[in-house]
């Protein structure tokens, strides 16, 4: 499949901020990537903050904007132009169908609360339970910068690359490309029981600001497939390290 000049650019940008990071690695799909933090069932659901601390003071403020951003959460769409045809119904990508090429740019409020540009490409054909998919997506947006290519035949789940770092896989909705002009749209069941839960303040998404924080950009985090951590120079802060080295591992820098 061709990568658009767009495309490109985004690899190169991202490359550079992980050179920033002073590690760079070679990813594994089996880890998080810059934008994720590893969950094999919620997959991009999930949010890469760290727990804090705030007054009672502080997190009543906060309790009204999380409240809105967990209701944003709940729907996403991207309306794009290039080239292609493609047509997809999903109630979960587990429960899917539809067939199509694409190579396609997009606007729009994506996963991760990410307002910005998409860029896409897909080849794909879906039955129930079963599909075969080459994709390609990067995008730069209110979430960062990053970019993400998984190939899948046979059974889809929720551990793949693409539905841990952009989409979810328990969506509902649509996915229409037809000649130069086209629209995805989702509605995110896990997301809107977040919301729900949220007006008790529970937060199993992890994206309340009122208890939680962005990792710090000045210090690489990283994780291993067991969800150990370690600090900027790479030092286990966890038990079971498994000697596993910075090379081992994925960057991870999240605003």
């Amino acid at each position: 499949m061709r990568t658009s000049p767009f495309t490109s650019l985004i690899l190169v940008a991202t490359l550079a901020s992980s050179l920033a990071v002073g590690c760079a690695s070679t990813p594994n799909s089996a880890l998080p990537s810059a934008s994720a933090r590893y969950h094999p069932m919620l997959g991009s659901n999930v949010a890469n903050r760290e727990p804090v601390e705030r007054s009672v003071f502080v997190q009543a403020l906060l309790y009204l904007p999380d409240r809105i951003l967990d209701l944003g959460d709940v729907f996403s769409f991207d309306v794009h132009v290039g080239i292609g045809a493609l047509a997809n119904v999903h109630v979960t990508r587990a429960m899917q169908s539809g067939a199509g090429v694409r190579e396609v740019l997009g606007f729009g409020w994506h996963e991760r609360r990410s307002l910005g540009f998409r860029n896409q490409g897909d080849a794909n054909i879906f039955i129930p339970i079963l599909g075969m998919e080459a994709a390609h997506v990067s995008q730069i947006g209110t979430s960062g910068i990053d970019s993400v290519a998984d190939g899948t035949l046979g059974l889809i789940g929720p551990s793949d690359p693409l539905y841990q770092e952009y989409r979810d896989y328990w969506a509902v909705g649509a996915q229409v490309t037809a000649g130069v002009i086209g629209v995805d749209f989702d509605f995110h069941p896990v997301q809107f029981a977040d919301f729900l839960l949220g007006w008790t303040t529970f937060d199993f998404l992890n994206d309340d600001f009122a208890s939680t924080r962005g990792i710090d950009d000045d210090v690489g985090t990283v994780y291993d497939d067991d969800g150990v951590v370690y600090d900027d120079d790479h030092t286990c802060t966890t038990s079971g390290c498994n000697g596993l080295t910075c090379a081992d591992l994925v960057t991870t820098v999240i605003d």
